[in-house]
């Protein structure tokens, strides 16, 4: 399990970095590989980190690009590496490159359309430390959550909602309109929390926080709609075995072993069979 947290400090408030950082502290709790950290002026980054693969435990896992000035940080994975190799044309004699600078080729070539182009299990911020623009991108399905809190002196964000919940104990609200939702259909608002003023990322949306104005974007959407067209059942499962074959290639992607915990159904067995091939 790895967590990504962070503070935008829009008050020169030494106060407000050193709070965050006895809050993020309780993580510490957790089991991790490792922690990295980014203190710089009004901005402090951090990632808690588990390693899956052995060409990560070297690399960095918060990148700055001193061209864009831009720190970019995941949490999570992407999948589809060898195909935005190809893209982005990444000559390198290494086998993996690492999420994070794949994100930060990606983004210096593309800009944030690059965002669209990822298919995995992450969730991503990149911060411009001229400009102070944050941008937070969550996976097609949000299957990492991302909460945040928009104050007028500060901006805080985390995977994990009990560092924000600590963060503003002393104005922290049950949001009562969200306990209903729940108790009634179990769902709400979807950037709605158990807690006013602290909201979560929705799947396959951009949020970019800019000098306390945060603005949204959905970058994707499911069309139920849309019918392929085949010309037999055959084709029709021809077409699903090759990306069904891909899809699993790219999520072993660099990894010397891999394991698998089978229920018996034909999902797992399918995937297991493949992998073993």
């Amino acid at each position: 399990m790895s967590f990504v947290s962070g503070i935008i400090n829009y008050k020169k408030d030494e106060e407000h970095l050193n709070k965050f950082e006895k809050c993020a502290g309780n993580l510490n709790n957790y089991l991790f590989d490792g922690t990295e950290t980014v203190k710089d002026n009004d901005l402090y980054l951090l990632k808690h980190f588990v390693v899956h693969r052995k060409e990560d435990q070297n690399k960095k896992h918060i990148l700055y690009d001193s061209d864009t000035n831009n720190y970019f940080l995941i949490n999570g994975r992407i999948d589809n590496i060898r195909q935005l190799r190809k893209e982005l044309k990444i000559e390198s004699n290494d086998v993996f490159v690492s999420d994070v600078d794949l994100l930060r080729i990606g983004f210096k070539v593309k800009g944030k359309k690059f965002l669209n182009s990822l298919n995995g299990s992450f969730v991503i911020i990149i911060f411009n430390k001229i400009s102070k623009k944050l941008i937070c991108c969550s996976d097609h399905i949000r299957s990492k959550p991302l909460y945040y809190h928009l104050s007028e002196n500060y901006f805080i964000f985390s995977n994990e909602i009990s560092l924000i919940s600590r963060f503003i104990t002393h104005k922290l609200k049950v949001n009562k309109a969200r306990v209903r939702d729940h108790l009634i259909t179990l769902y709400g608002e979807k950037n709605e929390t158990f807690y006013e003023d602290i909201y979560k990322l929705n799947r396959s949306e951009i949020i970019e926080v800019n000098h306390k104005k945060i603005t949204r974007e959905n970058y994707f959407s499911l069309n139920p709609y849309q019918v392929s067209k085949f010309s037999s059942q055959e084709e029709c499962a021809n077409a699903f075995e090759e990306i069904f074959n891909e899809v699993i290639q790219d999520q072993i992607y660099g990894l010397e072993r891999v394991g698998s915990k089978l229920s018996g159904g034909v999902d797992s067995s399918g995937i297991t069979s493949l992998i073993a091939k």
